[in-house]
C-alpha cells in the first residue's frame, strides 16, 4: 500500500508525463547549435566573474591591511548578510500563466508566454475582477496541491523525502555556522510498505548527546524511531488514538468536567470554549464513539477554530447572572451527583 492509498479523502499530487515529441534532423541540429551558444555564453560570463572575484580578493586585502584586520573577517563582513522572505504572494500575471499552461497542457514557458501573449481574452486590462480572482484562487488551489497533496506511489514519496530532507540539513548546517546552535534530525517512514529509509543528522557532536545521556547510538535511536513510527501507523487515526489526542488537547482534566462545563469550568474559571464543531456532541471525548465525529473535533481543535477563550469581567459577570436568573426560574443548570444507593438509609454513630 502507499501514502496515497491509505488516505483516500486527500487531494493527490499528478504525476509527472514524460513527453518524448520526435523531432527532425534539422531541428536537433539546431538544438545543438544554440546548447553550444549557450555553452560559450557561460564561459565567457564565468570567466568575468572570476576576473571580478580576482579584483575583490586583491580590493579585501589592501582595506584589510590598511585597518590592520584579517581577510578573513573582511570575507564575514562582506558575505554574512542573510535575507529572510516570506514565500511570494500569487499575483495576476502567475496565475494567467498557470491557467495558460493548464489550457494548452505545456510546460515549456516561453512557450506559454507567448501564446498568453497572443490571446486578448486573457490580457489584465480585458478581464473583470471575478475573472482575475479566479484566476489567482487556481493559482492559490494548485500551490495548495503542490505543498499538502499526497504523493501518488512510493517511489515519488520517496524521491521527495530524499529532496526535502538535502534541502533541510543544508539549511540546518547554514544555521549552525550562522548561530553556532546543536541540531539532531531524525526522519523515518510513517508504514512498513514505505520505501523511505530512516536516517538523521547531527551538527558538530551531537550524536554524543545520545550516547552520554540515553546509553544509545543515533543509529540505534533511529532504528528504534521507526519501529515505533510503522507500530504507530496504522492506529494513527483509530477512534482510541484520537480520543487520547482530543482530550490532551482539551487540556490536563478539564475534559473530565464537560458535563457540568457552564457552572464547573466557565462560571468558575472565567474561560469559554469556542468554535466546537457542528454535529459533534459536546460531551467527554472519551465517550464519543464515531471515528468520524472525533476526526473532526480533533482537527477543529489543531487548527485553533476550536479553542479556550478567557472571558471579560463584563462578559463573565453577565453570564454569571445569566445562570442566576435560570437557576431562579427553577431550571438544572448543573447535571446533579448521582444519588447514592443507601439514601435515606440511618447510618451508625
Amino acid at each position: 500500500s502507499t501514502w496515497q492509498v491509505r488516505n483516500p479523502n486527500r487531494p493527490v499530487i499528478p504525476s509527472r508525463v514524460s513527453k518524448k515529441n520526435k523531432i527532425s534532423i534539422t531541428e536537433r541540429a539546431s538544438h545543438q547549435i544554440t546548447a553550444e551558444q549557450r555553452a560559450t555564453k557561460r564561459k565567457a560570463l564565468q570567466a568575468d566573474i572570476n576576473l571580478y572575484l580576482e579584483e575583490q580578493k586583491r580590493r579585501l586585502e589592501t582595506i584589510a591591511t590598511t585597518h590592520d584586520v584579517t581577510v578573513k573577517y573582511m570575507d564575514r563582513l562582506v558575505t554574512s548578510q542573510t535575507y529572510y522572505h516570506t514565500m511570494h504572494k500569487p499575483h495576476l500575471m502567475n496565475a494567467l500563466i498557470h491557467a495558460k499552461a493548464k489550457e494548452v497542457n505545456s510546460g515549456d514557458l516561453s512557450e506559454v508566454c507567448e501564446l498568453l501573449a497572443n490571446d486578448p481574452k486573457m490580457q489584465p486590462e480585458n478581464l473583470t475582477e471575478e475573472q482575475k480572482e479566479y484566476y489567482i484562487q487556481e493559482l492559490v488551489k494548485q500551490r495548495d496541491l503542490m505543498a499538502h497533496g499526497v504523493r501518488a506511489n512510493n517511489i515519488a514519496a520517496g524521491e521527495d523525502v530524499f529532496s526535502v530532507t538535502h534541502q533541510i540539513i543544508d539549511e540546518l548546517e547554514n544555521l549552525r555556522d550562522r548561530t553556532g546552535i546543536y541540531v539532531s534530525l531524525f526522519i523515518t517512514c510513517g508504514h512498513i510498505n514505505d520505501s523511505t529509509q530512516a536516517s538523521w543528522c547531527g551538527m558538530d557532536n551531537s550524536a554524543v548527546f545520545w550516547e552520554d545521556v540515553l546509553g544509545r547510538s543515533a543509529g540505534d535511536v533511529a532504528r528504534l524511531y521507526e519501529q515505533w513510527a510503522c507500530a504507530q501507523g496504522h492506529k494513527r487515526d483509530s477512534l482510541a488514538n484520537m480520543r487520547k489526542q482530543v482530550t490532551a488537547l482539551i487540556s490536563n482534566g478539564l475534559s473530565a468536567y464537560i458535563s457540568n462545563y457552564n457552572t464547573a469550568i466557565v462560571e468558575t474559571y472565567g474561560v469559554k470554549l469556542l468554535g466546537w464543531p457542528t454535529g459533534v456532541p459536546f460531551i467527554n471525548p472519551s465517550s464519543i464513539g464515531t471515528i468520524s465525529e472525533i476526526c473532526k473535533l480533533r482537527n477543529s481543535l489543531k487548527s485553533g477554530e476550536c479553542r479556550w477563550k478567557k472571558l471579560l469581567k463584563a462578559e463573565r459577570n453577565a453570564f454569571s447572572s445569566e445562570l442566576e436568573a435560570r437557576r431562579a426560574s427553577g431550571e438544572v443548570v448543573k447535571k446533579p451527583h448521582k444519588k447514592r444507593s443507601d439514601a435515606g438509609v440511618p447510618r451508625k454513630r
